[in-house]
């Protein structure tokens, strides 16, 4: 069995470079953090709250922005450079959410953004089968 201190050593992360040609070089696309993980699930709770009033949080942004990193890694953007990252080309951005909802394995069927808009989510909370 592994320890404590083997687990706290291990290096786990995973990184996938893409080529993003509309910003003339490379970015990383990591696996985020358990920590960013539960952050950006609360984010998805809380989506259909906010989306009633008009103020709906950037989901697609706020997982390119936590996965966004550099060769080794590092967080390229922060929790308060998404409305900065908001503006760049939505087609870029589309590409990179789509390979870190891959990563990450936030697929449709698993707890993600897709989930609350599937149709057995909107049958099950609207009462009708």
């Amino acid at each position: 069995m592994l320890t404590k201190q083997q687990i706290e050593q291990c290096d786990d992360a995973q990184i996938e470079t893409v080529n993003v040609p509309e910003w003339d070089g490379d970015v990383g696309i990591r696996v985020i953090t358990g920590s960013q993980r539960q952050r950006f699930e609360q984010l998805c709770e809380a989506f259909g709250d906010a989306s009633q009033n008009g103020d709906s949080p950037d989901l697609r942004t706020t997982l390119c922005a936590m996965a966004i990193c550099d060769e080794r890694g590092a967080a390229i953007f922060g929790e308060d450079d998404v409305a900065v990252l908001a503006k760049k080309n939505s087609v870029v951005l589309d590409r990179l959410f789509d390979l870190a909802r891959k990563l990450n394995h936030l697929m449709p069927g698993s707890r993600d953004i897709e989930k609350k808009d599937s149709p057995a989510a909107t049958e099950t909370d609207s009462g009708t089968s």
